[in-house]
């Protein structure tokens, strides 16, 4: 008789992601083709519209980043005539009703920024009786905020696995192409830029948050051409970065890039290398023009911000002023402009100027909801970059390659909410949609995450008990005699 202590038991499950690159049929032999050969695994374009096909959330998730963020319908008059913005929406609310993803989707307002950009909403809505105009903030809240809100949401619940997290990843990297296309085609003009939306500042900050995802995307990619694709993205959009000469711009590309080089270890020394002989050529051809502007930083009784009246320091000193007359729920969303023409002691109408905005997302929230809604905004913004750095700690304690991978995804996240922190100061863009986009990738990197180290953890303890029953066959199994009739007994 057979010994049954001898059975070898199953052993635990290959990762996710390893194993044979071939396709396999239903007795674990490659699946052959028409010719005999062997099927391999499709290519990436097609994995990627076999997936998406499969799941039209994750095409309405995509959507409403090209839309709400890149602005992809204002490229031509025939998306603008489809209102691909409006039917994404519509979409999305559609699918928060009827399929809404509870466990991912409370699980993200459960978490403190999460909280924070509920209370936020929240305080803003009540303040709208009190505000200068009630109608101006109670449009903007509902035609821009609570959309943002509800984008959040949105994304929060879709964002639920790792397959749906990178590859609303890589599209948020691809939508910076036409805008890069476009700019650099029209010259990149200090007056104009691709987006009816966004002036150069904008611009700069836009790209300047997404520089990190599209070197985190190539790296991570596998084909070697995805990864050119991604790398030549991230390197003109440096290029149109510093070409856009805005000021704040070009400290938030320094201190990001200073992090990548320094704290990133997903890419090697000669690439890092590479990068700031890149960096340092487009510097040093840029036009006079150009330093120039970027001297009077060093002079600032050159810059016009410090000594004009409609510059960025009597702005914030206006803005301030208004938060200590108002300080519970401020002026109102999207008062500031008001507030400059009924509120100014020298009651100058400034309405149209440089003076209708803050240039500083921080007061401007301040100025607009109070100095409760500043404290839920900063709190927002706090809690997701701490939620980040614990996240990388865990992802790291594992040892494992692919949950390393998922930790360099978390750095590079944490330095686009540090360019948005950086670039926010000097304009006023603290309702961007892109944010609330952040924000919802902060929360799935938190949601997959979790799930994967409880995966990872399963795993371990399969293993180990598969080794223990192994080394318990092997203590039950004795032998019996010497020599060519030796018997296992």
């Amino acid at each position: 008789m057979t010994n049954p202590s001898l059975h070898t038991p199953p052993g635990p499950p290959p990762l996710p992601g390893v194993g044979p690159s071939q396709a396999v049929g239903r007795r674990g032999r490659p699946r052959r083709g028409k010719k005999g050969k062997a099927e391999t695994q499709p290519v990436l374009a097609e994995r990627l519209l076999r997936y998406v096909t499969r799941n039209p959330r994750t095409v309405v998730a995509v959507g409403l980043v090209l839309t709400y963020v890149w602005r992809w319908h204002d490229f031509h008059g025939l998306f603008v005539a489809l209102r691909l913005a409006a039917i994404f929406s519509v979409l999305s609310w559609l699918y928060l009703i009827v399929e809404p993803r509870a466990g991912a989707l409370v699980a993200a307002v459960k978490r403190p920024y999460g909280a924070f950009i509920m209370l936020w909403t929240v305080w803003m809505l009540a303040g709208v009786p009190g505000a200068l105009r009630p109608d101006v903030a109670w449009s903007f809240w509902y035609d821009i905020h609570f959309k943002n809100v509800l984008l959040f949401l949105f994304l929060a619940g879709t964002l639920a696995n790792l397959k749906n997290l990178q590859i609303l990843i890589l599209a948020n990297v691809v939508g910076l192409a036409p805008g890069i296309f476009f700019y650099m085609k029209g010259g990149m003009l200090w007056h104009w830029t691709p987006y009816s939306m966004y002036d150069r500042n904008d611009l700069a900050l836009l790209f300047n948050m997404t520089v990190p995802v599209a070197v985190w995307s190539g790296v991570a990619l596998k084909e070697k051409w995805a990864q050119a694709v991604a790398w030549t993205i991230a390197i003109l959009a440096v290029t149109c970065i510093i070409g856009t000469g805005s000021r704040g711009g070009l400290l938030a590309l320094a201190i990001s890039s200073l992090l990548i080089l320094v704290a990133f270890e997903g890419l090697s020394r000669k690439a890092k290398a590479a990068f700031l002989a890149f960096v340092a050529v487009l510097l040093v051809t840029a036009p006079d023009a150009y330093w120039d502007r970027m001297r009077t930083m060093l002079n600032p009784s050159e810059d016009y911000n410090l000594t004009d009246d409609h510059g960025r320091v009597e702005i914030w000193k206006r803005a301030i002023e208004y938060t200590k007359q108002r300080w519970t729920f401020g002026v109102g969303a999207n008062n500031f402009s008001v507030a400059e023409v009924t509120m100014r002691q020298d009651r100058v109408r400034v309405a149209g100027a440089r003076g209708a905005v803050t240039h500083n997302s921080f007061l401007q929230v301040a100025a607009e909801t109070g100095l409760p809604g500043l404290v839920f905004f900063v709190g927002a913004l706090l809690t997701s970059l701490w939620a980040l750095v614990a996240q990388r700690r865990r992802l790291r304690k594992t040892r494992d390659d692919r949950l390393g991978n998922i930790a360099q995804l978390t750095e590079l996240v944490a330095l686009c909410l540090i360019a948005f922190i950086v670039g926010g100061f000097f304009l006023s863009q603290a309702y961007f949609s892109y944010l609330m986009v952040l924000f919802a990738i902060v929360a799935a990197l938190e949601y997959v995450g979790e799930r994967e180290i409880r995966a990872w953890k399963a795993q371990k303890a399969q293993a180990r008990a598969h080794a223990a029953a192994l080394a318990t066959a092997h203590a039950n199994t004795h032998v019996v005699g010497s020599g060519p009739y030796t018997r296992v007994g």
